[in-house]
């Protein structure tokens, strides 16, 4: 098995060393990257991530629920009726108002940067409880303007839904006050 590695023309234990020393590609980091954009975004407008009990009781103001994509989605399924069997990137409360959202990066067209935006179109095609405003969090290429008639800008511009970049989403909360 280690001989039938390679890595253009290299073969063998150097081309796994080389395999296991290439940086994770930036669509596979984006996760972390908006957790720490929110954060930021948070402390910036003093917007305030709490714990589910303390989010749950919250009523004022721009509110981040705090934990991972699989305890968002939790709290999601037990009080907002969500649905899909998958993490979420966001849960945030505006005043008694719920958002849900998915965030992706999609750095090119083809390959796993369409399969990210058929993903990221799982919740606004199939969340339909009027209890949270389901958005999707997309950057990358698809918002160039000499790539809008490519395959996944084109399905982003078709949606009637709210598709917004990572930029616009402290805009966005607040226009829900």
């Amino acid at each position: 098995m280690l001989r039938s590695q390679t890595s253009g023309q290299i073969t063998g234990f150097d081309a796994m060393i080389m395999g296991s020393e290439v940086p994770i590609e930036l669509n596979r980091q984006e996760g972390p990257m908006f957790a720490k954009y929110v954060r930021q975004l948070a402390q910036q407008d003093n917007y305030s991530i709490l714990p589910e009990d303390e989010f749950k009781k919250s009523t004022d103001g721009i509110i981040i629920l705090d934990g991972d994509d699989d305890a968002k989605a939790e709290f999601a399924k037990n009080n907002l009726d969500y649905q899909i069997n998958k993490g979420l990137d966001l849960v945030a409360k505006v005043d008694k108002k719920y958002v849900i959202g998915e965030a992706k990066w999609i750095g090119q067209s083809g390959g796993n940067q369409d399969k990210s935006v058929v993903d990221a179109n799982l919740l606004l095609d199939n969340y339909t409880s009027s209890k949270a405003i389901p958005i999707n969090i997309l950057d990358g290429y698809v918002w160039l303007e000499s790539k809008k008639n490519t395959k996944a800008p084109k399905v982003i511009r078709a949606k009637e839904k709210i598709i917004l970049s990572a930029l616009l989403l402290g805009e966005f909360l607040e226009s829900l006050r």
